[in-house]
């Protein structure tokens, strides 16, 4: 959300008269223009905003809060963000390192020795005839790596 002070060049402290004053000014620039391009557009309704809000108690209260506490907000979610990457990267590393126990070739000859079905288990072979069922609950094997 852009800060509606900094458009209209006023302080927090500023009545009521100085912002409608404001607002005519701005909108009155605008009037003096030969055509409308897109963005000008989309600067008034920014501005018809901006005017909604500050003429409303409510609604300025809610706005200041919320400009007041907009460094604060920015902070938490850049901290939330960060342990959030770094279960993400704890997780990536746990599985990187659970695959050295999982090995499947033989050091002594450097030869790759791979099971005849990675990944399917032992137990169910897939029945490729029959199609699909969404609706049905399968449970997954995990792929036994001892035998």
């Amino acid at each position: 959300m852009e800060d509606y002070y900094k458009l209209f060049g006023i302080d927090y402290n500023s009545t009521i008269d100085e912002i409608n004053n404001v607002y005519k000014n701005k909108i009155m620039d605008l009037k003096t223009l030969p055509f409308l391009t897109e963005n000008d557009k989309k600067y008034i309704k920014t501005l018809k905003k901006a005017h909604f809000i500050f003429n409303n108690a409510q609604f300025k209260k809610t706005y200041d809060n919320y400009i007041k506490n907009k460094n604060q907000i920015n902070y938490s979610d850049e901290i939330r963000s960060s342990k959030k990457n770094t279960q993400n990267q704890n997780y990536l590393v746990d599985r990187i390192f659970s695959f050295q126990s999982q090995t499947n070739f033989d050091l002594n000859h450097n030869e790759l020795l791979r099971p005849k079905n990675v990944g399917l288990s032992s137990d169910d072979t897939p029945n490729f005839d029959k199609p699909l069922d969404y609706d049905e609950t399968t449970e997954f094997k995990p792929f036994n790596f001892d035998t």
